[in-house]
């Protein structure tokens, strides 16, 4: 088992370099994986050379109007992704991840994924609905499968949004995380849930209803080397506490017999 443990953050959490700083030198994370937020400058940038961690980059979602599987925005989701992809270049980041898509068709998001033209994406699988109540693109391992096939982009798994996306069409969710699991995610996001609603949430470990080492255990079997980001909240992004807190019960997870 080889885990590497990403801590998840915005271009906005400058206040967060110091501490991160701190605990990437106590070892509580590997990686850092960057959202680039639009409208984030090279001054901004400059902050996150600074920071001297192995990065990934996320490219904006639909909440900023990235929207791969709508062809009427393929000139803006080229240049929200060149955004990313500068970050990317800069940070040496390895990978770049990006959501498929809302309220659209599969085979336009192959199509602009090509088009994009980085060895370095990956496809995050989505809810089946969105916050705004709208379809979601490669919300089952079919059309996740599909798009990576296609595509050739990898694959990132989020354990909430498989979660969520069993449960709006009536399917178990551990079937559901299996099933994703066999197309061998090469990142995987892990938060904790409640295991109802259909709407994507993000909980502290021990706050939810997951069980945390099962899927644990299941990852390592399916992906026994994966880069692992939590995806949980912090109140404080100058203090990182509750990041710190959900590290230290993540590595009691990691040391269970089951795994």
């Amino acid at each position: 088992m080889e885990y590497k443990i990403g801590l998840k953050l915005f271009t906005d959490n400058t206040s967060a370099i110091s501490v991160a700083e701190q605990y990437y030198s106590e070892r509580l994370f590997d990686y850092v994986e960057l959202m680039v937020l639009p409208g984030a400058d090279e001054e901004n940038l400059g902050r996150w050379q600074k920071l001297k961690v192995p990065y990934l980059v996320h490219a904006p979602h639909g909440s900023y109007g990235f929207n791969l599987s709508n062809s009427k925005l393929r000139k803006q989701n080229k240049k929200m992704f060149s955004a990313a992809k500068r970050y990317a270049d800069k940070l040496e980041a390895q990978f770049i991840i990006v959501h498929p898509g809302i309220n659209g068709q599969v085979e336009e998001t192959v199509r602009q994924i090509k088009a994009l033209g980085d060895s370095r994406l990956i496809i995050e699988n989505k809810p089946f609905i969105s916050l705004r109540q709208r379809r979601c693109v490669g919300y089952s391992p079919a059309e996740i499968g599909s798009i990576t096939k296609k595509s050739g982009a990898g694959f990132c798994l989020d354990v909430v949004h498989a979660v969520k996306a069993a449960y709006a069409n009536g399917e178990d969710h551990f079937v559901f995380i299996r099933q994703f699991l066999a197309l061998k995610p090469k990142v995987v996001h892990l938060c904790d849930c409640t295991l109802t609603g259909c709407f994507d949430e993000h909980l502290n470990f021990g706050m939810g209803e997951l069980a945390i080492p099962a899927i644990l255990s299941a990852t390592n079997k399916a992906v026994p080397k994966v880069y692992l980001t939590l995806e949980v909240p912090e109140k404080s992004y100058a203090r990182l506490t509750d990041f710190k807190k959900d590290r230290l019960l993540l590595r009691r997870y990691l040391k269970r017999k089951s795994l």
